[in-house]
């Protein structure tokens, strides 16, 4: 499409469909839709690299399960249309996406190494798939089932995720950080953030972090919930003890218990291990996590709240 802003690619008359093949680049700056009666669906490879900007502008449904690239010195816009985000989305570092209206993301990647800027009231609705990358992601975000990863993409993997907007992890949803000895992920969000479902801690490059040795990984103007369960990469000593500030979530390695009713490992059980147990009351284990299944029957219930009493306070 070279580098003119006044490039088009548009419907006339009855709707009209645009299918970009698997094998198939479209690139450069213009105009797809001008909104026309057009319906979009990316199966290959859409490039943004011209300044000129490329539009994304459809009456209809946008579906993308192929390649979205914003890069070199492009910028790219997505119009007020249903956007299904099944595939990948990159955006560079310094490089910068506008969306109007929301962003659903079913499957596939989004990566936000520059800016993805949601206008007109969208939000970001992580339903599946992976939200990752080293920028800004402009926009209340709700992880109902998919997976949060802050940090670039590439050699350089542990960086910082802005989010500006709220952000609300549900229980099918994934929080994961990488934490190394030159620093962490972490997920900086100007709004409120209220988290569930689960905390995955990953050690990059080989790193064993010491007992004692704390890490923030989530800043937010409120922080409120727990995370259901937590898993990490093995440590050589101590286990992982997740502790919820007012306005930030950090994780340290503590000496770790013995004690199995102890789910948070603070080396107590005291009423954040009962937290942890009520938050799956009743479930079926075959959720995102569900710590509170003491006895191993595949179900949080009363015989669990037993052995969490029963050993209150050691």
């Amino acid at each position: 499409m070279s580098n003119n802003a006044q490039n088009r690619i548009f419907g006339v008359n009855a709707l009209r469909t645009l299918v970009n093949g698997a094998n198939h680049t479209i690139r450069g700056a213009g105009q797809i839709g001008v909104n026309s009666n057009l319906e979009v669906t990316n199966h290959g490879t859409l490039i943004a690299d011209s300044s000129a900007g490329l539009t994304v502008d459809c009456s209809n449904v946008f579906t993308n399960d192929g390649t979205i690239h914003v890069a070199g010195a492009g910028t790219m816009s997505i119009q007020q249309s249903t956007f299904n985000q099944l595939g990948v989305v990159e955006v560079d570092a310094g490089r910068t996406l506008t969306r109007a209206g929301q962003w659903t993301q079913g499957a596939g990647t989004t990566i936000a190494n520059g800016a993805i800027n949601l206008t007109s009231g969208g939000t970001f609705q992580i339903n599946d798939g992976t939200m990752t990358g080293g920028g800004t992601a402009s926009g209340a975000m709700f992880n109902t089932g998919g997976i949060v990863a802050p940090g670039p993409t590439g050699v350089a993997t542990i960086g910082t995720l802005n989010v500006a907007g709220s952000y609300t992890q549900g229980t099918e949803g994934i929080f994961d950080v990488e934490l190394g000895a030159n620093g962490n992920d972490l997920l900086a969000v100007t709004g409120s953030a209220a988290v569930a479902g689960k905390l995955v801690v990953h050690f990059a490059n080989g790193f064993q972090p010491a007992v004692g040795e704390s890490f923030t990984i989530l800043t937010a103007s409120s922080v409120s919930g727990i995370f259901k369960c937590v898993s990490s990469d093995a440590l050589p000593a101590g286990a992982l003890l997740v502790t919820y500030l007012p306005t930030s979530i950090k994780v340290t390695v503590v000496a770790g218990s013995t004690n199995p009713a102890d789910l948070t490992g603070d080396g107590i059980v005291s009423s954040l291990d009962l937290a942890l147990l009520l938050g799956g009351w009743g479930e079926n284990c075959t959720s995102v996590c569900c710590p509170g299944d003491l006895n191993g029957d595949g179900v949080v219930s009363a015989l669990d709240l037993g052995i969490l009493l029963g050993a209150w306070g050691g």
